[in-house]
């Protein structure tokens, strides 16, 4: 039997794509506030990648191949977002944007200093503020204290001018309460309307990020928020009883603008595109009845589809479908939505033909199986796609696919791989 690729990333409840930081790349470093480092080698590169690439690299649209030659980085997946040419990766106390164009790399460093346990903070998110295309990220930091004040832990936000890499501002987040350990996970979880989404400790709050400030934040009950978009943070709480209820909160004050059906035992939503959710209930591999598509800026019912098993997760392939999955308990199963109809396209497995594990789906492909027999799915028909992948990729855009590694050390980060497109 293949061996297991790796148990998808830490759920996020917006999904979207590299690592930990320390970097040790065949890359050169160039850093900024005053923390240059030289260009060296990654004794951990499984390929040497010869010399440094001055051409720019070319973009492939949909993406059926991979160089052989790859970058290996330290660190997990869940702490990069791609943008075009450039990987923005939150690192332990620091945000990178890797060039991957140039292969160099520039570090912004928070005004604090690092604290002394660093948590697992999230992927920064790409969005525009006044104008301006922007890279917002949370950080840990220390505060020195004073007299018998000891130092405290603290949340930074970091707002970066995508294009020149220079630190617009930085600034603590007032009353956030990290608790730090290795496990905690602060992130910036969405932002729309220059309105940043964040889960900075125990609750989930709206940071304007003109004027720096908190606008709202939730009273602690949220459970998980499913979508930010169209001036709407959905999200479900828990109501008496253990039930959950999916709400819809305008950015602009946190006031409820929707509720979608009754509060429900084991529910679940995704977002199925820009301006759908799909939610489901139960948790069983087969399912009569579906689920039902609703409308993310206004909370209405748009389809009611059939299909036979919950999913466990929905990608969106930035284009026209949603692929969702079930793969944590009982039999894997699949089927695809169209993203504005909620229309189900397919279904596996089927009589003759199983539901391989899913990773991800980019423009018209889904990308699944094992990394001993890596597979490409047509994401409107379902259908097989002929071509050779040197493995299963967890993010594709025009010019990379990054990948996923196993973690074979316990306790430690596995190492994710960039590799180029090449058609």
């Amino acid at each position: 039997m293949a061996k297991s690729r790796r148990l998808w990333l830490r759920k996020l409840a917006v999904d979207v794509g590299c690592a930990a930081m320390g970097l040790t790349l065949l890359l050169g470093c160039t850093a900024t506030d005053k923390d240059t480092e030289s260009s060296r080698k990654n004794p951990t590169s499984r390929k040497p990648t010869g010399t440094t690439p001055s051409a720019p690299p070319r973009a492939y649209d949909p993406v059926t191949k991979f160089s052989g030659e790859e970058l290996v980085l330290p660190g997990d997946l869940s702490r990069a977002t791609l943008d075009g040419t450039t990987a923005w990766i939150t690192g332990p106390n620091e945000l990178t944007a890797l060039d991957l164009t140039t292969e160099k790399s520039t570090v912004i460093r928070p005004k604090g200093r690092p604290p002394a346990i660093s948590p697992h903070f999230g992927r920064p998110v790409l969005t525009e503020m006044q104008g301006k295309q922007v890279a917002v990220a949370l950080l840990p930091v220390s505060t020195p204290g004073s007299g018998t004040h000891t130092d405290k832990d603290a949340v930074e936000m970091l707002v970066v001018d995508a294009r020149t890499h220079k630190t617009i501002w930085s600034a603590e987040i007032a009353g956030a309460e990290p608790g730090f350990s290795e496990s905690d996970d602060g992130s910036v979880i969405g932002a729309d309307d220059g309105i940043a989404i964040v889960d900075a400790g125990l609750d989930i709050r709206a940071v304007d990020l003109t004027t720096r400030k908190t606008i709202w934040r939730t009273d602690g009950d949220a459970q998980d928020v499913v979508a930010v978009g169209e001036g709407i943070v959905a999200l479900t709480r828990s109501e008496d009883g253990g039930a959950q209820q999916l709400h819809g909160l305008r950015m602009s004050d946190g006031k409820r603008e929707w509720t979608s059906g009754e509060p429900e035992e084991n529910l679940h939503a995704s977002r199925i595109g820009p301006r759908r959710l799909l939610i489901t209930r139960g948790v069983d591999t087969t399912y009569d009845g579906g689920g039902r598509v609703v409308d993310l800026a206004d909370g209405g019912q748009v389809a009611s589809p059939e299909f036979f098993a919950v999913p466990d997760r929905c990608v969106y392939d930035d284009e026209s479908t949603a692929v969702c999955f079930k793969q944590e308990y009982g039999q894997p199963a699949s089927f695809a939505l169209d993203t504005t109809s909620g229309k189900v396209l397919w279904q596996l497995p089927t009589q003759d033909r199983f539901a391989p594990p899913i990773s991800t789906a980019w423009h018209g492909i889904v990308y699944a199986g094992t990394e001993d027999d890596p597979l490409m799915l047509d994401a409107h028909t379902g259908e097989d796609r002929t071509g050779h992948l040197p493995d299963v990729p967890d993010v594709v855009n025009a010019y990379v696919g990054l990948f996923q590694g196993d973690d074979e050390v316990l306790g430690s980060e596995p190492p994710t791989s960039i590799r180029r497109t090449t058609g």
